[in-house]
């Protein structure tokens, strides 16, 4: 290469936004080792908590400027009930906002294209303008105001890449989910968190809910199908661990909802590849029904699960198949009918807190489990339909950009088709998940 071919190359390179070469991905690599080993360590006994918060800091200041960091806000979603700072009503996640501020300020000189953005930019303004009235609660205000900002900060640096760093960062974005998503389930077995049930035990993560739990594990199966630029064999590292996982919470929405999307994803890319596995997925069906397992065990709980539903289903007990869900939003929505036409559309009523959330689950016995209901009850049919019908758009039209133009942001798809399997079964919205997988 002659002196002019090398200057030329080391200018390109310096005129890139997001250039991640060897160094980069090293220490990449390096700065998401040590949230990972803070992650897990992280609620052991108070003084290690100090300790571990003083190295997130360290490991923060050292990165911020490096554009692997951008990603740490998604990163620390999954741990994000277990990162409370010792003796601060404040987790680890509000740091990181004031680093994106910081790093917000010193990128000051990018320009926004808003036209590429506008998808998430957008649906962040519907979703904070229906929100408004809260600025009288202050605390649930900034706490939507920071949220949205770690979302805004992140969008605005990826939309403002050329084609070429979009695909690097989105391939780190997509790996950091996947990794995080089943660490965040080892966490679940490090810690021995269990849940009993009829005769053996379901698996949590960081959340203490078998249900929610395997959400996240399929938010990581559905990153997992779009990252390319890995060796296989750390790709099939990730997949056995989600799968692991995802088996051990015994949730039949989460099990059900990854092969929904495996079956999207080989549907819309291998279509052959699709009808094979649904055969051979029935025939596998079939055989695991057969076979004898140990009382207790986590296969004998799946089988016993499998049978039951299918019982169910076969006698036309619906509400048992969706353990009681069925009927508390009937009831939910008995009580939503008797609403002033005001109130049905524009909602304004809180059912994360407060007196009429627990007005409600006095009355009903139990919260919603149901993201759809909440949504009608904080923001009314309006909120309903621009929040939800937004992202469906979104995600069709990720599929349709793929057929036209092949751009595979089909993982980005996935994650919104996950989120909106789960609204029908938990009480998701407005959580800190719930928002940024609706506006990324």
């Amino acid at each position: 290469m002659t002196d002019y071919q090398t200057q030329s190359y080391i200018s390109r390179i310096k005129d890139r936004k997001f250039y991640f070469g060897v160094k980069e991905k090293r220490n990449a690599l390096e700065y998401y080792a040590t949230l990972i080993v803070c992650c897990m360590l992280f609620g052991l006994n108070i003084y290690i908590d100090y300790v571990l918060t003083a190295v997130f800091c360290l490991a923060f200041l050292f990165a911020f400027k490096h554009n692997y960091f951008i990603f740490t806000y998604v990163a620390l979603i999954f741990f994000e009930s277990k990162l409370a700072i010792p003796d601060f009503s404040a987790s680890i996640l509000r740091i990181v906002t004031l680093f994106y501020i910081f790093r917000m300020i010193s990128n000051s000189n990018v320009v926004i294209e808003t036209q590429q953005w506008r998808y998430t930019l957008g649906l962040t303004a519907i979703y904070v303008l229906l929100n408004i009235l809260d600025i009288l609660n202050i605390v649930s205000f900034l706490s939507l105001i920071t949220n949205v900002l770690n979302i805004l900060v992140m969008a605005f640096e990826y939309y403002n890449y050329n084609e070429e760093e979009k695909q690097e960062a989105k391939q780190l974005f997509l790996l950091v989910i996947a990794c995080f998503a089943m660490m965040s389930g080892m966490y679940g077995f490090y810690n021995g968190k269990t849940l009993p049930y009829g005769g053996f035990k379901r698996y949590c993560g960081t959340i203490d809910d078998p249900n929610y739990s395997a959400l996240m594990y399929c938010f990581g199966f559905a990153s997992l199908y779009g990252v390319e630029r890995i060796k296989p064999i750390w790709k099939i590292i990730l997949f056995l661990g989600l799968t692991i996982d995802i088996l051990f919470t015994v949730s039949m929405s989460g099990i059900a909802t990854v092969f929904v999307i495996t079956i999207i994803w080989l549907m819309i890319k291998m279509p052959l590849r699709a009808l094979c596995l649904l055969f051979f997925g029935a025939i596998f069906g079939v055989i695991f029904l057969k076979l004898p397992f140990k009382e207790g065990d986590i296969f004998y709980g799946l089988q016993s699960r499998v049978i039951n539903i299918l019982a169910q289903i076969s006698s036309g007990d619906f509400s048992s198949v969706t353990s009681g869900r069925t009927d508390i939003a009937m009831a939910y929505m008995q009580e939503f009918n008797s609403f002033s036409l005001k109130n049905k559309l524009f909602g304004g009523f809180d059912m994360v807190s407060g007196e009429y959330r627990d007005y409600m689950v006095g009355k009903v016995g139990s919260v919603a489990h149901n993201s759809y209901i909440d949504i009608l009850f904080k923001h009314g049919i309006f909120g309903l339909v621009l929040l939800i019908g937004g992202m469906l758009l979104r995600t069709l039209k990720i599929i349709s950009d793929y057929f036209k133009k092949r751009e595979d942001n089909l993982a980005f798809a996935l994650q919104k088709i996950v989120l909106m399997i789960f609204a029908f079964t938990l009480s998701i919205f407005p959580y800190r998940y719930f928002i940024f997988f609706m506006l990324i």
